[in-house]
C-alpha cells in the first residue's frame, strides 16, 4: 500500500512500507512523522522553504533514516541545513524499496527544473512540478503510471491534458493551488474529466491509497 497525501501548493507526501517522501515542501497541512527523503524541482518559493524545511528536520524527519536532501543545482544556494545530492536529467535515486528518476522539465522562469518519476512498493507517482513544457523523454515514459500530479494554470490545460493523453496515467490529480485558491484545483479537475481523464480533486491535507 503507498499513500499520497496532497498538502498544499505542489507538496506531495508519499508513505510507503519502507520508505517515506516529501516533494517540494513548501506545504500548507503538516506532513506525518518519519520522513526519510526530501526532493526539490526548483527554487521558486512556493516550492522551496527554508524556514519549512528546518521545521521538517525539528518535527518531522526521522534522523535515525540518515535523511537525504535532492534537487537541481538552482536549488543549492537556497538550502543550507543538511547536503544536497544534486541531480539532473538521466540521474536515479535508490529507494529502501524502489527508485526515482529525474526528468528534465521547463518550469516558468526557473534555472533548472525536475520532475520525479517514483516507483515504490509496485506504484509510479510522477510529480511534474509547475511545468506545462514537458520533455520529450518524459513524454516517452511507460503508460499507465497509478498517479500524476499536474499544476492547475487555465493557460495550460490543453498542454495538461495532451501530455496526460499520451502517458495514460490511471490517475491525474490537480495540484499547485494555495489554500484560498481551491477554485483553481476543481476548474482543472473538471476540465480533465470532461476531456474524459479519470481525475481526483483533493483538498490539502487529503490523501489517495494507491
Amino acid at each position: 500500500m503507498v499513500v499520497c497525501r496532497y498538502l498544499g501548493r505542489a507538496c506531495v507526501e508519499i508513505i510507503a512500507d519502507k520508505d517515506h517522501l516529501i516533494i517540494d515542501p513548501n506545504y500548507v497541512e503538516s506532513p506525518k512523522k518519519g520522513i526519510d527523503t526530501l526532493l526539490l524541482t526548483h527554487e521558486h518559493d512556493d516550492h522551496l522553504s527554508p524556514k519549512k524545511i528546518r521545521k521538517l528536520y525539528e518535527k518531522y524527519i526521522d534522523k535515525d533514516k540518515d535523511p537525504k536532501i535532492f534537487g537541481p543545482i538552482s536549488i543549492n544556494e537556497k538550502v543550507n541545513i543538511n547536503e544536497i545530492f544534486i541531480v539532473k536529467d538521466e540521474s536515479e535515486i535508490e529507494l529502501k524499496n524502489g527508485k526515482i528518476e529525474v526528468f528534465r522539465i521547463e518550469c516558468w522562469k526557473s534555472d533548472a527544473c525536475v520532475a520525479y518519476l517514483i516507483s515504490i512498493d509496485g506504484k509510479q507517482i510522477l510529480h511534474t512540478a509547475d511545468s506545462a513544457n514537458y520533455s520529450e523523454r518524459l513524454r516517452t515514459i511507460e503508460k499507465g503510471v497509478d498517479c500524476c500530479f499536474v499544476a492547475t494554470f487555465e493557460d495550460y490545460y490543453q498542454d495538461y491534458l495532451d501530455f496526460i493523453k499520451i502517458i495514460k496515467p490511471k490517475l491525474t490529480i490537480p495540484y499547485h493551488f494555495g489554500p484560498d485558491k481551491k477554485q483553481m484545483g476543481k476548474k482543472t479537475a473538471q476540465f480533465l474529466k470532461e476531456n474524459n481523464v479519470n481525475v481526483k480533486y483533493l483538498d490539502p491535507g487529503e490523501e489517495v491509497i494507491l
